[in-house]
């Protein structure tokens, strides 16, 4: 971790000691029967930049891990790349720019 920290005080500094200075850690910021179930689940550390969030579950839920920019995608430059080996020039133009203004990465 960063300047020496340890691994584990770090992970407490996001979780248990973050809600006991807010005041809140009666209620959150560790896995104890009556307390807010709040949780992710990666495919590695979850203080590694490199780490994918694969689940979230707030107070016991789980929510949904897309957003506006993911569901457009989804919904229009997803189908329009099937179709990227019969496009012209200018076609393929414009579908890179459209890429580009929503910062898509690395999709064609």
């Amino acid at each position: 971790m960063a300047f020496g920290l340890p691994a584990d005080e770090a992970l407490k500094a996001v979780t248990i000691n973050a809600a006991e200075i807010w005041g809140a850690g009666d209620r959150m910021g560790s896995i104890e029967k009556g307390k807010w179930a709040d949780l992710i689940i990666s495919d590695g550390d979850p203080l590694d930049a490199t780490t994918q969030i694969k689940a979230v579950f707030m107070k016991g839920k789980e929510v949904e891990m897309t957003n506006k920019q993911i569901r457009l995608y989804e919904k229009y430059l997803k189908p329009a790349l099937v179709f990227w080996p019969r496009m012209n020039a200018t076609q393929r133009k414009l579908v890179q720019a459209i890429v580009r203004s929503v910062r898509v990465k690395s999709v064609l």
